[in-house]
Formats: structure tokens, sequence, C-alpha cells
């Protein structure tokens, strides 16, 4: 038996038919990371269970991919599990193991093999490659397969086919034997098809707009074909040129000398940035009617799937400074790289890197930018780890519906990470709500700032103090506040790497919150200033400490008040309240879950599920077992 653990998307639910509709959006959400046994994953595939070979992190999609070790192959064209078997260990490339498919029939093969590289690939590129060259030198392969995110449904055989738990292969030996340009295909994920010129003088609707047209180049053939120098060429590309732009580029994102910058960021003639997220502003805000060779105004579609017989296509530009080509006609939108990749028919990786050369530009971390890259990425993946499930039971419990949250916020960070832009040895960011709202592709304000409360609160998402704050950064931050008309600043945040000394205190405020049934709904700044009182609530609100010191509202405070009188003399007449009769609609239902812990520990009650034991103390008849509140000393 092999011990060795491989990671990746695993869920473990034993279907015994192919899940349909809604069960495959069930198995999407469900699929976690895991580090798995080769043997136990084949025989968990045989009895139903499902899988993605790839890793992913912060969202289930192909732009989620972290990392690789195993790689599918799914075949259902009719070959025989014995002729593809014979014909892979005559190549060479032996796989881990076999397995039907819920649709296999003896009439009509279909099974998939499972392959198992001899090291981890965490290079995207590699990892496209690898998976092309198996699908193309055996032949016969689903091209689904290619996808970075392909999910992978189990069977019902039962029977491991072929196992051989310790082959493994090798990447770089496979792509160097077997490579083969044809391959492509897989890469680009789409058959090359006709790169259509705009040409409107050959049209006989010439018109002023066409003539207009004429005075510029077409430069989607160079584009098309990632013909680097011919597109310098044509944009008259210089040093001088490009010395100019990033001289206009820097006033709107550097806060130093504007020359001393320059000067200092032009490197053997590349233009060098500081964080990821940097180079990406600036190449989205590269001139686009320059770039593609169109006029001022409005012209026709040079998309390649779209004739465009009369102008529907113009460029315009974001408040983030981000050029976008949008045609009304065929309803689209692009922005430099995704219109590179459409017309190069290519991978977003390909269209930076073609871009990149053109204008002579590139991002080359520090070793701490790399150091801290590392900690987050590894931080967010531990979150999905057993090892992180076993040790911290509580806040796995308490943060499951908002754990993507976390994870979308650091790998968003690891993009912004900044040499110069540090606390204490740590990278500092700012953010407002409504970012974050971006960033968590959520649309509700409220559930993001509940989770931002709950990760501060937990330690897992630290907010700084201002007075830490370089004063360059701070201006920014009130800039955009006083732009948006925010009551306080857009906060900054840092980040611990995730481990047992940092969250072992978090695990007991995670325990005194499950405790008490919380609802994450009543997790507030007045929640926590009734429950853990001003040092912490100072700690999770660090722009409100006027406000904490301040104690909580009259008003806030009279309705507690009410809340604790109607249960104290309820409970006094009958030993118990129902939760429910307390945490109506309204303003009352809102104050208790504000005020529970508060009231429950200021007068030694406790909340509890009923039991048969409680019925039947209390006298309670009816269905079910809501949660009740009582004394301490009786439970």
């Amino acid at each position: 038996m092999n011990d060795n653990k491989i990671k990746c998307m695993y869920f473990d639910h034993r279907f015994t038919e192919k899940p349909q509709g809604k069960q495959c959006g069930w198995v999407q959400k469900s699929l976690t990371q895991t580090d798995i046994t080769i043997e136990n994953l084949a025989d968990a595939l045989c009895h139903g269970a499902s899988f993605k070979p790839g890793v992913l992190v912060g969202g289930n999609k192909a732009e989620n991919w972290y990392q690789q070790q195993f790689f599918g192959l799914d075949f259902d064209d009719g070959i025989r599990i014995e002729e593809a078997y014979n014909k892979v260990i005559s190549l060479g490339i032996t796989p881990c193991f076999m397995y039907t498919t819920f649709s296999h029939k003896e009439e009509h093969h279909k099974f998939r093999m499972i392959f198992c590289n001899n090291s981890i690939i965490a290079d995207g590129n590699i990892r496209d490659k690898l998976q092309a060259t198996l699908m193309g030198v055996i032949g016969g392969i689903d091209e689904r397969c290619f996808n970075r995110d392909r999910m992978f449904f189990g069977g019902k055989g039962q029977v491991v086919l072929h196992p051989d738990y310790e082959a493994r292969i090798n990447a770089e030996s496979i792509i160097e034997k077997y490579w083969n340009d044809n391959f492509e295909q897989y890469i680009s994920n789409a058959n090359p098809k006709s790169k259509k010129k705009n040409k409107p003088a050959a049209s006989s609707k010439s018109n002023g707009k066409h003539k207009e047209y004429l005075a510029f180049t077409d430069n989607t053939d160079a584009i098309s074909t990632l013909n680097v120098a011919l597109l310098q060429e044509r944009l008259g590309i210089n040093e001088d040129l490009l010395n100019t732009d990033r001289r206009r580029y820097s006033l709107l994102v550097f806060t130093q000398s504007l020359d001393d910058e320059v000067d200092e960021r032009i490197v053997d003639g590349v233009y060098q940035f500081q964080s990821e997220a940097e180079m990406y502003q600036y190449i989205n805000s590269l001139d686009l009617q320059e770039y593609l060779g169109v006029p001022n105004g409005t012209f026709c579609c040079i998309l390649p799937t779209h004739e465009d017989n009369k102008p529907s296509a113009h460029i315009y530009i974001t408040d983030d400074g981000t050029q976008i080509y949008k045609c009304f006609g065929c309803n689209q939108a692009r922005t430099i790289i995704s219109i590179t990749e459409q017309l190069a028919h290519c991978r977003r990786s390909e269209a930076i890197n073609f871009i990149k050369k053109v204008y002579k530009i590139d991002y080359k971390p520090s070793e701490w930018v790399e150091q801290q890259r590392q900690l987050m990425i590894d931080s967010a993946l531990y979150l999905d780890s057993e090892e992180f499930k076993e040790t911290f039971p509580q806040i796995n419990r308490l943060i499951r519906t908002r754990k993507t949250d976390i994870q979308k916020i650091l790998m968003h960070m690891t993009k912004h990470i900044n040499d110069g832009l540090q606390y204490d040895g740590k990278p500092l960011f700012f953010a407002s709500l409504n970012s974050l709202m971006k960033i968590c592709e959520k649309k509700d304000k409220t559930k993001i700032s509940q989770s931002v409360t709950l990760f501060a609160l937990l330690n897992m998402l630290n907010k700084v103090e201002l007075n830490c704050i370089p004063e360059d950064e701070l201006n920014k931050a009130k800039h955009i506040s006083a732009k948006y008309g925010f009551k306080k600043i857009v906060n900054f945040y840092q980040i611990e790497e995730y481990g047992f000394t940092t969250l072992e205190n978090s695990e007991k405020i995670a325990g005194t919150l499950i405790e008490n049934n919380i609802s994450l709904k009543g997790l507030s700044r007045e929640y926590i200033l009734r429950t853990f009182g001003i040092e912490t609530a100072d700690r999770v609100f660090p722009q409100y400490k006027y406000e904490n010191r301040q104690g909580t509202s009259a008003k806030s405070d009279y309705l507690t008040g009410e809340i604790a009188s109607v249960v104290l003399n309820t409970i006094k007449e009958q030993g118990y309240i129902f939760e429910r009769d307390v945490n109506i609609n309204g303003a009352i239902g809102t104050q208790w879950k504000k005020s529970i812990q508060e009231i429950l520990d200021s007068y030694g009650l406790k909340k509890v599920k009923l039991n048969k034991e409680l019925k039947e103390k209390y006298g309670i008849e009816g269905n079910g077992y809501p949660c009740i509140i009582i004394e301490s000393e009786d439970f």
C-alpha cells in the first residue's frame, strides 16, 4: 500500500446513480481540499464518490486553480478498456488506476484513467501542457477533461481496474517526448476561427465613419498572431514613448518624487512594478484604441464572432481607469487582456505575457513579497484541511458558511503585497466594504460586514490602528472615504499566519459564541461590547474607541432592560421561556440578538435546547425541541 497522501478536491458522498440537476450543484459546493491516499481515492470513486484533480482556492472555477498532482482522462467514445490500457502502457505512461463510470455498459465502455505526477505542479502552463499532451498522444478523450476545474463523478463498478498505486508519471519527460503543436487546440479550448478583419472600404455602405477608419492601422493581424515586433512597429513604440506614458501613469499611482520613481523602476529598459495588482492596473489603463488600431467614436466590431456591417463598437474608460472595448451589436465587453485572448485564441497567461513584451513591463516580486504571498496561500488552504478541522472544531463550525469569504480575501491580498506598504513586518491592505463585496462576490453589504466582524473577532483578519499607517497611504484612505461620504476612514487590515499559536485563543472565543447559539445576524459592535467588553470592542472596531467608551445607547439599554424583565418574570412563573417568544420580529428581536449574552451572564441564565428530560421536568408538550431560557443551576 502507498501511504503517501495526495491533495485534491474531494466529496465522499457515495452516489448509486449519476448525480443530476441540483445534485450536481450540491457536489460542486461540497468539494473540499483533501489529503487522500491513491488507494482510498480509487476505492471511493468505484463506490460513487466525486473529485476534482486540481486543487482550487477561494472558489470552484478554473480561475481558482492553485496546484495539481492527479490527472484524469475520460473515455466515452466506445474504445474498450483493455485496448486503451494496452495503448498507454505501450507509450510508457502508466495510470495509478482506472474505474468505470455510471454510464458504463458492456456494449459501450465508459471509463476513466487516473494518473499521478511524481511531484506537485504549481505552474498552470505546465499543468495545461501535460494535460493536453496526455489527451493528444492517447486520443479519443472527452475534451472537457482539459478544464482546470474539471469534476469527475465516480461510478458504481465497485472494482478498481488495473490498480498500480505507486505508478508515477513525469510531466517534463512526457511533454518533451510526446508534445505536438496540434495539441494547442486543447489549450486554446476552441477550434481556430477565421480572424475577420474590419475593412469597411470594401462595403457598399461606405460612409464618413468608414473613411475615417481607413486612416487607422488594423492591428488585429499582429495581435492574432502574437507578433510582438510587428505590433511594436505599428505602435511606434520606443523607450522615449514608454517613459512618457509611464510618467503620466505614475501621477495617478505613486506618491514619491516623479522623476526619481520612474528612474528607479526602469531596469535594463524594463519597467518594474511594486505589486502584481499595480502592474495589472497599468496594463488595463493602456490606450486600447491605439493598441487595436481603431478610430475614435464608434466603429465596426472587430471580434471574430461578429459580422458587423455598421459601426456598433466603441471604447470607454471605467472609474478606476480600465479601458473597455464594448460592442452594442453583439453585447460583448472586453479588456485589453480578454480581447487579446479572443483575437489570438490563446490562454489568459499568454495574452498577458504578449502585452508585457510589447510594452516592456514586468513584475519581479522580492523575496519578502513571495514569502508573504505563500503564507497567505497556505493559510487559505489550511482552512480546508483536516488538520484545521480537527485542531479548531469550534472555529471550523462557526465560519462554515463564511469560510469562502476569508479565503477570497486572502487570495485577493496576494496580488497587493507591496514592499513599501507594511507594518511590523507584515503587509498592509486597505479596502472598503464595497470593495470587499466585489472580492467576495456578495451583493449584501450587511453580510460582508458580519463576516469581517466575525473574522476580526477571531483574530483571522486584524484591523490596524490608524496611527500605525504610513502617512501617504492614510491620505489615500481619507480621500476614498471623503469621495464616497463614509463616516469613518477605510479600514486597514493585516493577516496573521493561521496556525495553533495564532488561533488557540480564537478557538475559545468561538466556543463562547457557539455555546449560546450565536446568530451571525446579531454579531455587531454592540453585541461585542456587551459580551466581551471594551478591550475586545476596541480591537474589532479600532475606529470606534470613543463610541465604545460612551457605552451603549439609552434606547438599547431600555430595550435590554425590558427584555430581561420579561424573561425573568416568565422564568419565575413557569421555570422557563421559549427563545422564540423573545426573539420576535422588529426592534425587540434585533436587540435580543445584541444583548443575549449580557442578559444570560448578568442573571445567571442559560440557553439550552429542549430534550425529553427537560420537557418532562417543565411539563412542556408538543412536537419539536426548540431552545428555551432557564436558570443555569437548573441545567
